[in-house]
């Protein structure tokens, strides 16, 4: 399955999405529009068969595009703020999202296919406004993780059973986003700039650690058992790499044009399994 990492070159003020093999290898480069891939923390993810969605520059928008990098399929609501977006193990592609007015936020359950909502799940406590919720993956028991940045607090969640696990943060984690290895949730702290790893269960305090070659740690990801991790060296060129959940080095790759970047997320398919899903056509809210 291929890793792809979207960047901003400061330099020349273009926008990419590079393409490379879980082994690091490098693929292919596209370049996007300047208005694509600014906000947001989990701003792409991977389907089965390889195809990237991603949530576009002005949050009302999702794209998919195939592993040729030719856009199939856009879907555009402009009473909607998307902000986060993550494949599920059953098939099905969720966002984090808000109504016009940043309402109650809620996760969308949504076809590969046509990128149709069919049901939501809210995630803001009654009578709550606008918590930002700016980390967001899915481990292969479909259970839901975020970061809310709004009270530095790590949530879990299910569909059926709401809410199940919280933990608070020591640190920063309004940015950066969230990646899942086994039984290790990888974040980072936005202002410190270092990872972070803290068990699933949300049972344990995090831990603070280091990344060889990635000094300054900007997003993470993940592909089925392992974090992934963008972010620059102390020359500011931008480093991609693939580690384990102790954060042991499998292997990095410098980017060859991407001095003084901003990298907007980096995203695989998660799962080794293959999904079996059944497409619904009516949206249940």
């Amino acid at each position: 399955m291929n890793i792809y990492v979207a960047y901003e070159n400061a330099v020349t003020s273009k926008r990419y999405i590079n393409s490379y093999t879980e082994a690091g290898v490098y693929i292919t480069q596209w370049e996007i529009q300047l208005t694509e891939l600014y906000y947001g923390n989990n701003v792409l993810c991977v389907d089965v068969d390889g195809n990237l969605y991603k949530v576009d520059g002005d949050n009302h928008g999702i794209t998919k595009i195939n592993s040729s990098g030719v856009l199939t399929l856009v879907e555009y609501d402009s009473d909607v703020y998307f902000y986060n977006i993550a494949t599920g193990p059953d098939g099905y592609i969720y966002t984090v999202e808000y109504d016009a007015d940043f309402n109650s936020g809620y996760i969308s359950k949504r076809n590969a296919s046509d990128l149709v909502s069919v049901a939501t799940k809210t995630i803001d406590p009654a009578g709550v406004k606008g918590n930002a919720w700016e980390g967001f993956t899915i481990d292969s028991d479909s259970n839901f993780y975020l970061t809310n940045a709004t009270d530095d607090r790590y949530e879990k969640w299910t569909w059926a059973d709401g809410l199940v696990a919280s933990r608070s943060s020591a640190n920063a984690i309004r940015s950066g986003g969230l990646g899942v290895a086994g039984t290790t949730l990888g974040s980072l702290d936005g202002l410190g700039h270092h990872p972070i790893t803290i068990p699933v269960a949300l049972d344990e305090d995090e831990t603070d650690g280091v990344l060889d070659d990635i000094t300054r740690p900007a997003k993470v990801g993940n592909i089925y058992g392992y974090l992934l991790y963008a972010g620059d060296d102390e020359s500011s060129n931008l480093w991609i790499g693939k580690y384990s959940s102790a954060l042991v080095k499998q292997w990095t790759v410098m980017l060859a044009d991407s001095t003084q970047f901003t990298v907007a997320s980096i995203a695989a398919y998660p799962f080794l399994t293959t999904p079996t899903v059944t497409t619904q056509a009516v949206t249940d809210y």
